[in-house]
């Protein structure tokens, strides 16, 4: 391995997988990850000089050896090192975003469909067959992703995706719902909407701001209304196109 210099770091990225992965898949996640920690590196702290390259491939599932070189005269801005540990928490709040207000995730320079769509790239081998990424430095695992959470990172990116094209949302206090064609089952794929006559005459996509209030609603979703605290989205049309429940604060029972 190269020997470690101050302006670089030493890292592997490995996949371990059964089946092949195709190559226009992996070339694609790595020349993402690159992209990604760039765009984060320059938000950050103002440094576009970094680079990163491949030094080798080793053999045992792929073993990718990388070394990240920033300009050595930005070194007392921030170490390699640090801006690598940094990324991987990029990488890390992507897992949550859901749990996140729309006042977070809109504040926070990072979570913008260019790094979602990188994302969603560099995990694209991952949701494979069981797949498992890591990032290694000097024998220790910075980073471990399973495919369940590369499939988390990657909804929660089109989550991202989706929501810029979103033309803007509002707040509605006890607004009244009743759940619309929908099933009580949890995941990431199903899709809900709900009905509020105070806001639309149309059933609506809804979302949830956490898996226990999904819980509560979808345990018995034709059994009660519900009055909750909601945030809406309307397009460019001015339609609403998503409500996205943040609190409940009282069932209705329906005889």
């Amino acid at each position: 391995m190269t020997e470690e210099k101050e302006n670089i770091v030493n890292f592997k990225i490995k996949i371990i997988h059964e089946e092949n992965i195709e190559l226009g898949i992996m070339a694609n996640s790595l020349l993402s990850f690159q992209k990604l920690m760039d765009s984060f590196i320059s938000k950050e702290h103002g440094i576009t000089q970094s680079k990163i390259f491949l030094e080798k491939v080793e053999t045992g599932s792929d073993i990718y050896s990388l070394v990240f070189e920033i300009a050595g005269e930005v070194l007392p801005i921030i170490a390699p090192i640090q801006a690598l540990n940094e990324f991987i928490e990029l990488i890390i709040s992507f897992k949550n975003i859901k749990s996140k207000s729309i006042e977070e995730i809109e504040e926070n320079p990072h979570f913008t469909k260019y790094n979602a769509n990188n994302l969603k790239n560099i995990f694209a081998p991952v949701t494979i067959n069981q797949n498992t990424f890591f990032i290694n430095h000097k024998g220790e695992e910075l980073l471990r992703i399973n495919s369940d959470e590369a499939e988390l990172i990657y909804e929660n990116a089109n989550y991202i995706c989706e929501k810029k094209e979103i033309e803007y949302q509002k707040i509605h206090e006890n607004a009244l719902i009743t759940m619309y064609k929908t099933t009580n089952k949890i995941d990431n794929k199903t899709k809900h909407k709900a009905k509020c006559d105070a806001l639309s005459p149309y059933a609506v996509d809804v979302s949830f701001s956490d898996e226990k209030i999904a819980e509560e609603v979808l345990k018995n979703p034709y059994g009660f209304n519900f009055l909750v605290d909601l945030e809406y989205y309307k397009n460019d049309k001015n339609k609403i196109i998503l409500y996205r429940i943040f609190n409940i604060k009282d069932k209705i029972f329906l005889e």
